[in-house]
């Protein structure tokens, strides 16, 4: 009897009816853990040969560096001029970061379309903003909308000074039609 198995033995294992997710753990591993046990810095990925999304801790991801694509044109280089010159303050990548990431994408056009949104929706909720923190708060919904689902971004948004239904107006403005609150 495995050690793991003793403990669940021991300890009657999880409850009937706790739902569960899957999560790629520190070995490389899915395993099943409960979804109370979601937090901040968790993102959904989608892993090579495998179907569905799972949970990873952010900085579990390693960075690929293999080029993908060729040099974009000076109309793709735009896009991303203004998704770097919106993120600058939270997300402080040169342009030419920025082009080498996209460069490495496997969908390149999902992508920089996706962070042009992003961007857009940080300019018209940040630009009025004059607190550094408030702006931080935005990015992070932002970014939390971008890497879990709808149903899940509760889970794992931790705020710092925006109050619930201001990162409320800027989740339903991501998600669009597709966003229904009152998630925990």
């Amino acid at each position: 009897m495995r050690f793991g198995d003793w403990l669940k033995r021991l300890f009657g294992g999880r409850r009937p009816g706790t739902e569960v997710v899957p999560f790629l753990d520190a070995s490389g591993r899915v395993v099943q853990i409960p979804l109370p046990e979601l937090r901040p810095g968790m993102m959904q990925v989608q892993l090579a040969g495998r179907e569905g999304v799972v949970w990873v801790r952010a900085g579990q991801l390693r960075t690929r560096s293999e080029i993908r694509h060729p040099p974009f044109d000076e109309g793709t280089r735009a896009y991303i001029r203004r998704i770097q010159e919106a993120f600058a303050e939270q997300h402080p990548l040169s342009f030419e970061e920025w082009e080498h990431g996209f460069r490495c994408d496997t969908d390149v056009v999902f992508e920089i379309a996706t962070w042009a949104f992003a961007a857009d929706v940080y300019r018209a909720f940040a630009d009025n903003e004059i607190s550094p923190e408030r702006q931080r708060d935005i990015y992070r919904v932002i970014v939390t909308c971008l890497t879990a689902s709808p149903e899940f971004v509760w889970r794992v948004l931790e705020l710092e000074v925006l109050s619930r239904p201001e990162a409320e107006e800027v989740v339903k403005r991501v998600y669009g039609k597709h966003y229904r609150s009152g998630a925990p």
